[in-house]
């Protein structure tokens, strides 16, 4: 069937399709294929920053902001392609602001560009992790302490700052938490964590990245909603040992390789073995600290199993034999203890 004439009512040019009676190119000339009703509001922090968007408070510039927010309430005419949305923002008070937006599109290949205002009011409000942070709000405690020993040089620092920058990460990811507060007691620190859930799962996170072992407890505090809630304590006691010191047991010396929640491996240092351990196993070894007995000394010469080394304490040639047959550079690490030197296997350096 052969298919009936359509013309345009404006510029009377025959088409193949018509929107509202215009050919293409007049509907494009026509403008009005946007809208945005009203002035906009929008609600900042004051404190932190933080947008709320869709119910959520996230970390966003205030113009990024703005603009999703002119995005998200402009209305367009079905039959335009959209390309670029620019907007260009003026302050005209301490929370107000004029918004001058150009729309870029086309419809059927025919360019159009049009020109909207409106207002945005930004709204001040206090989020509730700004305001519980204020409140110093925790349901839980995290402690750090140490088993038998002070904190190594930094020791802390560093588990500070993971605490810190895993919270931090989890507060810009929308997440209600924070550190409510940092105490320094007698044997270490205690963090006050917003959320013990989060709370849990860092203390955990700790304990397999710096060692030790974990207590936990619990303090009712109040109900909520019928239900019983409780403030949660996680005292993280680091181990005795660490990574590099020598733990000694019947006679028999170890170099710790490495340790993870599970137990620790380590080398004998006179047969070059390795052995695992788990934590319970080895309480009651004796514990070398590295800086006391770990020490690097020069190597004079070697023949076979049997070196010479320049002892680091008195500078005299001592010998020395290394269970296998190995290439060494020419500095060496050795525990020195009970007048007897172990070379420690550099491939575990």
């Amino acid at each position: 069937m052969k298919r009936s004439k359509a013309f345009c009512v404006n510029c009377g040019r025959e088409t193949d399709r018509l929107i509202d009676g215009l050919c293409a190119k007049c509907y494009s000339e026509k403008g009005g294929f946007s809208q945005i009703d009203g002035r906009l509001r929008i609600e900042m922090c004051p404190v932190c920053g933080f947008i709320k968007h869709r119910g959520k408070w996230i970390e966003e510039d205030l113009y990024e902001g703005m603009r999703r927010l002119i995005i998200e309430n402009t209305s367009f005419s079905p039959h335009i392609t959209w390309r670029r949305v620019d907007v260009d923002f003026r302050r005209k008070g301490k929370t107000l602001y004029d918004a001058a937006i150009k729309i870029e599109g086309e419809i059927d290949g025919n360019k159009v560009e049009e020109n909207l205002y409106t207002e945005i009011l930004v709204e001040k409000t206090v989020c509730p992790r700004c305001s519980r942070k204020a409140g110093k709000y925790y349901e839980a405690i995290i402690q750090i302490r140490t088993d038998e020993r002070g904190f190594d040089k930094g020791e802390m620092e560093s588990i500070e700052k993971y605490l810190t920058e895993s919270v931090n990460r989890l507060g810009k990811e929308g997440r209600d938490v924070f550190i409510a507060d940092r105490k320094e007691t007698r044997g270490g620190v205690d963090f006050y964590i917003s959320d013990k859930r989060v709370a849990h799962s860092l203390v955990y996170q700790i304990r397999d990245r710096f060692g030790g072992e974990i207590k936990t407890s619990a303090k009712l505090f109040g109900m909520k909603d019928g239900v019983k809630q409780y403030r949660m304590t996680y005292l993280l006691r680091l181990h005795k040992y660490r990574k590099h010191d020598v733990i000694v047991k019947d006679e028999k010396i170890f170099y710790i390789k490495w340790f993870s929640s599970s137990g620790v491996k380590a080398v004998d240092l006179k047969s070059w073995k390795e052995y695992s351990f788990r934590h319970k196993e080895i309480v009651d070894f004796n514990v070398l600290r590295k800086e006391d007995f770990v020490r690097e000394a020069v190597v004079v010469s070697k023949r076979g199993k049997e070196i010479q080394i320049l002892d680091p304490d008195t500078y005299r040639t001592v010998d020395a034999v290394i269970p296998a047959e190995i290439e060494l550079d020419k500095t060496v690490k050795i525990v020195k203890y009970r007048d007897e030197i172990f070379l420690i296997p550099p491939s575990i350096e």
